[in-house]
């Protein structure tokens, strides 16, 4: 067998693993480096998993949602982006969860 069929198969035998999921209560906040970003496909379609470290080394696996998503696009926040991220719950009188999202940029350094 050629050299790169055996490089795929030994791919195949790689088991994808996830950090725990992040699950906040209202007021909780998760910092840290955002060390992957993955797009597994789901019964509703392929999301983003947003791999977060903690300053502690601890993982955590942060699924996008439509506001996490428009916060980290607004801010240009990518793999090695320092970021904060804090669950606001859900608005009232809404039906999706809220969250405050900040980065650390050279702008938070000169304050």
């Amino acid at each position: 067998m050629p050299k790169d069929y055996e490089e795929l198969e030994k791919a195949l035998d790689v088991v994808e693993e996830y950090p725990e999921v992040w699950t906040p209560k209202v007021g909780d906040k998760l910092i840290g480096e955002v060390v992957a970003v993955r797009e597994p496909n789901t019964r509703v379609g392929q999301r983003r998993v947003y791999e977060i470290q903690d300053k502690n080394g601890k993982k955590y696996s942060v699924w996008e949602t439509k506001v996490i998503s428009s916060e980290f696009s607004n801010r240009g926040i990518t793999v090695g982006s320092k970021v904060g991220i804090k669950y606001l719950g859900i608005p009232k009188g809404k039906r999706y969860h809220s969250f405050k999202v900040v980065k650390l940029d050279d702008a938070w350094r000169r304050r």
